[in-house]
């Protein structure tokens, strides 16, 4: 029974893919550059997941998260004090929210 479920649910998602694909294909003759934006991001948000609980602790003990491209970025923010961290730690000062960085682009590398 199980097995059935799982192939109606393959066969949705194969005709739902189908689908968005034959209006994809429609919409890039009137706007082709919005198109290739949205499955971009489709594709981005696809690529993105977490660690479980178990690999997370790892990397904390291990402190592999230093290596992440990610966690650099924000790291040379912070040196260039683009940051909404106040750089003596003191957040007590009431509607104390620092500021964002004006330019974000760089981001974009990472």
């Amino acid at each position: 029974m199980q097995w059935y479920a799982e192939q109606i649910a393959l066969d949705n998602k194969e005709d739902f893919e189908s689908k968005r694909d034959f209006v994809e294909y429609m919409a890039s003759f009137w706007n082709s550059e919005a198109v290739r934006s949205i499955k971009e991001s489709r594709a981005s948000k696809e690529q993105h997941n977490f660690a479980k609980d178990k690999e997370f602790e790892e990397q904390l003990v291990k402190q592999d998260y230093k290596n992440n491209k990610y966690v650099q970025a924000i790291m040379e923010l912070r040196k260039k004090n683009n940051t909404n961290n106040s750089q003596e730690g003191d957040v007590t000062e009431k509607n104390s929210f620092g500021h964002l960085p004006k330019d974000l682009k760089f981001l974009k590398d990472y």
